[in-house]
């Protein structure tokens, strides 16, 4: 029996125990596949429900889509196949079919608030102009704050790029994405907005205050209560309807904003192969496994240039990277804009995962290896130790 941690309770973001996860295998490294946001929109449902997800750094909550709603919409979906397998499946990953990427896990959270501490009064300036990656990224949390970020603010005279990657091609649509259309909800006009709807609060009970049973016509006007539409709370729970003229109005702010929005699905090792240069990588809850830790690296390596650079530097150089590394704060990566700047790669993780083979210690030896170094950003002891870690080479 194997246990994989923790996650994030997707319905009101308690740490509890995920379900067995199936025991790794070894597996041939295979293609990865880009696709377009016109593309992906065309999956998306007529509405879905969300539901607000509080982070430590404050402000306003993430919205994200509920897990139960997108499970729903997979499973009445037949073209999916042999995906729509693991809808039901009692465990959170199935090596080479399903990486677990429809729920929101701890390392997501913790990159937001590792970000939102950077980002300061909720400006992501030190991003615009950039090209950002989230590998492995699943619910998307932290694309999804940088993006509400990005586009609160007027448009930058450069192009911002955000490329999310999956494993699961229907994570990608099923959550990824309705989660990205979320994060833009604020900024959208109130037109638009209109399709959001506030979930009605609980009813009281159904009783007098005298404890009289209620009669049948006052719980008709508690029915027509509930006819009400209640408008969009970011701070609420609530359902929302992907109407034409809503996707017309989120594509437009990102062209507004200067907002590029791009998505792969498939695996690392062919990632690797074809993937540009990126000045900020992100990658939550990733390393859990051994056998994929190497391809990981590769697509880290490439996507920031690594794997072209000479790894070998002088004693001199070591050691002011080292001095300079030991007296890292955790905004010193944004105090310059990451256009300006040496690429930046910010990974979440559990010290163990118990059951399944990796943990933290094992992929920073193998950082290590390949001429790497690595620094602590930040750390949570309670629980199951997690940290988040900036490497590069």
């Amino acid at each position: 029996m194997f246990k994989f941690s923790f996650d994030v309770d997707e319905s009101d973001g308690a740490i509890e125990v995920a379900p067995r996860a199936a025991p790794s295998t070894s597996r041939a490294p295979g293609p990865s596949t880009d696709h377009t946001l016109a593309d992906l929109i065309k999956t998306l449902p007529e509405v879905i429900s969300y539901s607000p997800l509080p982070h430590p750094a404050g402000g306003a909550p993430l919205l994200r889509r509920d897990l139960y709603d997108a499970r729903f919409q997979l499973a009445l979906n037949p073209e999916e196949g042999e995906e729509a397998g693991y809808v039901d499946a009692d465990t959170d990953l199935i090596p080479g079919t399903y990486e677990g990427g429809l729920k929101s896990w701890e390392g997501g959270v913790d990159l937001v608030e590792v970000i939102a501490r950077a980002t300061r009064g909720g400006e992501a300036e030190w991003v615009r102009g950039s090209s950002v990656l989230e590998l492995g990224c699943g619910t998307g949390l932290p694309s999804a704050y940088l993006l509400r970020c990005l586009l609160a603010s007027p448009a930058p005279a450069q192009k911002t790029v955000i490329h999310v990657q999956d494993y699961n091609l229907p994570v990608l649509s099923l959550v990824t994405l309705p989660n990205l259309v979320l994060a833009a909800l604020p900024s959208l006009p109130l037109s638009a907005r209109g399709a959001a709807e506030a979930a009605a609060p609980p009813r009281p009970a159904q009783t007098h205050p005298e404890g009289t049973i209620m009669e049948e016509e006052e719980e008709d006007d508690w029915e027509d209560e509930d006819d009400v539409k209640r408008p969009f709370d970011p701070n609420t729970a609530g359902t929302l309807e992907l109407t034409p003229a809503l996707l017309d109005a989120f594509t437009s702010l990102l062209e507004e904003r200067g907002v590029e929005l791009r998505f792969t699905s498939g695996d690392w090792g062919g990632m690797a192969l074809s993937i540009g240069a990126y000045q900020l990588v992100l990658s939550a809850e990733t390393i859990y496994a051994e056998d994929s830790v190497g391809p990981l690296l590769d697509v880290l390596r490439a996507s920031t240039d690594a794997g072209t650079k000479e790894n070998g530097k002088g004693k001199e150089e070591e050691e002011e990277l080292s001095d300079s590394l030991g007296a890292l704060q955790i905004d010193d990566f944004a105090r310059a804009p990451l256009r300006e700047s040496e690429p930046v790669i910010l990974i979440a993780a559990k010290v163990l995962y118990f059951g399944v083979g990796g943990g933290l210690d094992a992929f920073l030896t193998q950082v290590e290896a390949l001429g790497g170094w690595h620094t602590r950003v930040r750390d949570w002891v309670r629980g199951v130790g997690r940290a988040v870690v900036r490497i590069g080479w």
